[in-house]
């Protein structure tokens, strides 16, 4: 009889980090603590990194559909930050003084036609731009 060891055989480095980059990919939200973390993930792809905040895309939304719905926990939906960092990694974000621009031409109109509304139209410009600024 030979004596042979029964142990399990290791699993590679390689084949392990696989499985790890899988799991990010696949399930984002049990890895990261937010979408930010998703786009700066130096072990993930541009694509895998794509596919993970399309993953969280669709959480978030089905989150705020269901709190429109009134069927949420009382969790917040994370969808416009998701939506930054897809943005942010496809190099498309946009500052805010093009942001400012295209609210201002989109107003102008409005504040020629009904003078009496452009403070309210000033405000609303002025909210929208200090969200862009935030985030």
């Amino acid at each position: 009889m030979s004596d042979r060891s029964t142990t399990a055989k290791p699993v590679a480095l390689d084949e392990t980090q696989q499985l790890r980059t899988a799991e990010k990919v696949d399930r984002p939200a049990t890895h990261f603590d937010g979408p930010h973390d998703v786009a700066t993930d130096s072990e993930l792809s541009e694509g895998q990194k794509r596919e993970a905040l399309d993953t969280l895309e669709q959480d978030a939304r089905q989150l705020s559909d269901a709190a429109a719905e009134g069927m949420s926990g009382g969790e917040r939906s994370n969808l416009d930050d998701v939506l930054d960092a897809k943005a942010g990694l496809a190099g498309t974000r946009k500052d805010a003084a093009q942001l400012a621009e295209g609210w201002t031409d989109r107003l102008a109109p409005l504040i020629r036609k009904h003078p009496a509304s452009s403070l309210a139209a000033a405000a609303i410009a002025g909210i929208c731009l200090g969200m862009s600024i935030r985030r």
